[in-house]
């Protein structure tokens, strides 16, 4: 796999060359057009579930086509489909103000799922990492 790369950066540890940076191949063609998929085209943030508001943590759900975004202005976690990409997002996590109780959010800049489809995220300002059941909303308390 490596040999096909036109330059691999290496990390050395504990002996061994770990690749760190693996560069496109020459045969690769990137499009230099950029889509936006989510939120504001023209830059503009906002509170609806159309827009977002310093988006910082993302997941892909590949076999769902979904994308769950970190809306950290907005202290919420949002969920979209990627079939249908005018549509507007849902909100599985915080919208409920800032802070750190069990339905809310202060910082959250890491998200992920895990195969039962729960949800795990990252919320630096609370210092914790909290976990809401499959199919939460914003009136879902996390679960510790």
């Amino acid at each position: 796999m490596l040999a096909n790369m036109d330059t691999v950066t290496m990390i050395a540890t504990a002996g061994r060359e770990i690749p760190l940076v693996c560069p496109v191949s020459s045969q690769s063609i990137w499009s230099q057009t950029a889509t936006t998929i989510f939120g504001s085209q023209a830059g503009a943030s906002g509170s609806t579930l159309s827009l977002l508001s310093q988006p910082i943590g993302m997941y892909y759900d590949g076999p769902n086509t979904i994308l769950i975004v970190g809306d950290y202005g907005n202290q919420r976690i949002l969920q979209f489909s990627l079939n249908n990409p005018s549509s507007v997002a849902t909100v599985i996590a915080g919208s409920n103000g800032a802070g750190c109780n069990l339905n809310q959010l202060s910082v959250a800049i890491g998200v992920g799922l895990d195969s039962s489809g729960r949800l795990y995220v990252a919320d630096t300002s609370c210092n914790r990492v909290i976990r809401f059941p499959p199919n939460s909303t914003s009136t879902t308390n996390c679960i510790y």
